[in-house]
């Protein structure tokens, strides 16, 4: 089963910006991102996913990261534009 799809040239995960899909997150990693769209916050997301707050926040920035984004903003914005 294919983890992800890149755009030619792009995502390649050498640190660089790309070009990601939302297949590129993991199971987790989406719940995470729809309730930063939802407007939680990290205390709140670890209570609902029953995990640590810093887990909440590795999982926010490995979104950032692959999507290639620099804010929570960002990754709302991209959640709504890509109806996740």
């Amino acid at each position: 089963m294919k983890k992800s799809t890149k755009s030619p040239g792009n995502g390649n995960g050498n640190g660089k910006k790309g070009s990601w899909t939302p297949l590129a997150l993991s199971p987790r990693e989406r719940e995470i991102l729809k309730l930063l769209k939802d407007g939680a916050r990290t205390p709140v997301m670890a209570k609902a996913l029953t995990i640590s707050e810093k887990t909440a926040r590795t999982h926010v920035q490995n979104i950032l990261r692959k999507l290639g984004l620099h804010s929570r903003i960002e990754a709302v914005v991209y959640a709504y534009k890509n109806r996740i």
